[in-house]
């Protein structure tokens, strides 16, 4: 519903700025405020779905005798 309404706001500021030439006030603000309201309500569905991206990261770096070594680091957003 929120994709939508984000939709209809964007379709709209188009609409004005190639009619009018002026673009409705607020669209931008309310566009990322929508974006950021779609991207939170979705983060309790992929919680409890445990969908979470997970990466691995190599690290190297420099170890004892001059060798090199290298370390995994697991990240996880939770």
């Amino acid at each position: 519903m929120l994709i939508l309404v984000l939709m209809l706001v964007i379709s709209a500021d188009i609409f004005m700025r190639n009619l009018l030439g002026a673009s409705l006030p607020l669209v931008s603000e309310l566009g990322a405020l929508l974006l950021v309201m779609i991207v939170s309500l979705q983060l309790a569905t992929t919680i409890r779905a445990d969908r979470l991206a997970r990466t691995e990261i190599f690290f190297p770096g420099s170890g004892s005798n001059g060798r090199s070594r290298a370390a995994f680091c697991r990240l996880s957003s939770i």
